[in-house]
């Protein structure tokens, strides 16, 4: 269906400032090409990507077209790597609060209708099958879900107080609630979380963190 040379894919979850990415898989795609669009914090940092999801539309570029705009160091940097001919799509979950991003490179020509045809039945299907992936991948692992996605900015205040070793009735003079609000908000985290205590949920938010999914800077595709 699409007679590409190089391929890359990745798979996160949503949060405010874009996508933080937990699964990338390249096929013939050139390692030193994803270290090179690296940003001073280290995680990936590539217009197409951004592109995409800022207007949920596939992005063509080829030697004499592109669907966005184009800065020379890029090309040229993208060039330098042997890559030309790009077609990408994603497909964003709400629902499950995830998204993925389908890559193809060096493709023989670019028909932009044609493949805006193609992705809208295509990107669908390779979504759920990626997402269906990296479950078996977890649980496999025995991997918890990330839940970050899953909670308010509400909720994240009261795990925060949480693991500050704070009781109900401290959370609930913090945030200026009654101690039964708190103690409902609770329950509906350890649910939405499946921890089963407290500590459960305060061992838990530690391990998600060192994988740095509450840091300030998640990292953008």
């Amino acid at each position: 269906m699409l007679p590409h040379e190089a391929f890359v894919c990745g798979c996160g979850a949503l949060h405010a400032l874009g996508i933080t990415v937990d699964y990338l898989v390249t096929v013939d795609f050139p390692a030193g090409y994803l270290q090179e669009i690296r940003n001073a914090s280290g995680h990936i940092d590539t217009p197409v990507v951004r592109y995409w999801y800022e207007n949920r539309t596939p992005v063509f570029v080829d030697g004499e077209y592109s669907s966005m705009e184009v800065q020379p160091p890029w090309l040229e940097r993208f060039h330098h790597f042997g890559l030309r001919n790009l077609a990408s799509d994603g497909y964003v979950d709400q629902s499950r609060g995830l998204a993925t991003y389908f890559s193809y490179h060096n493709l023989p020509l670019v028909d932009q209708p044609a493949l805006t045809k193609l992705f809208a039945k295509l990107t669908p299907l390779l979504h759920r099958t990626f997402v269906q992936v990296v479950s078996n991948h977890r649980a496999h692992l025995g991997m918890k879900p990330d839940f970050m996605h899953l909670l308010s900015a509400r909720d994240m205040e009261i795990v925060m107080l949480i693991c500050q070793g704070k009781s109900n009735e401290e959370i609930a003079k913090t945030l200026g609630l009654a101690v039964s609000t708190i103690k409902n908000k609770v329950s509906l985290i350890l649910e939405k979380t499946s921890c089963a205590n407290r500590a459960g949920l305060a061992a838990e938010m530690g391990r998600q963190s060192r994988k740095g999914k509450f840091g300030p800077d998640p990292i953008i595709l």
